[in-house]
């Protein structure tokens, strides 16, 4: 898009024609976000702790980064991560919390229309065992 305009293309197989809307992005106000579902690693019953969570992400505006664990039963923001708009910024987040299950919720932290890409969210975390 250009302008603060997002353009969408649909081709008309009967009249074999290309039809063109233009959505203008300009008069929406709400946060970009990603939230992942709820990951196991493999094993749901076992207890795990995270080390660190690594973010790849461009954004015109700071990021906030969270996480649920245990389907929503504890819930943290871990960091606000700093704009970077020209080039794809990796972040590693320490991230000392235990749980079976965990979400991660990446949000642009304005409403506005700044550019919002997420490339890549890896957690490092051991397995507890005995617990």
């Amino acid at each position: 898009g250009y302008s603060g305009e997002t353009h969408l293309f649909k081709y008309d197989d009967t009249n074999s024609k290309i039809k063109t809307y233009t959505i203008k992005t300009s008069t929406i106000a709400a946060r970009t976000s990603y939230q992942s579902p709820f990951l196991d690693f493999g094993d749901p019953s076992m207890v795990k702790r995270a080390k660190h969570i690594f973010v790849k992400y461009k954004s015109g505006s700071t990021v906030n980064v969270i996480i649920y664990k245990d389907h929503g039963t504890g819930t943290t923001t871990l960091a606000t991560l700093v704009a970077s708009a020209t080039i794809p910024t990796m972040t590693k987040i320490r991230c000392p919390h235990i749980f079976k299950t965990v979400s991660i919720l990446i949000q642009n932290a304005a409403s506005n229309n700044d550019v919002f890409e997420l490339y890549e969210i890896s957690v490092e975390y051991t397995p507890i065992r005995n617990r």
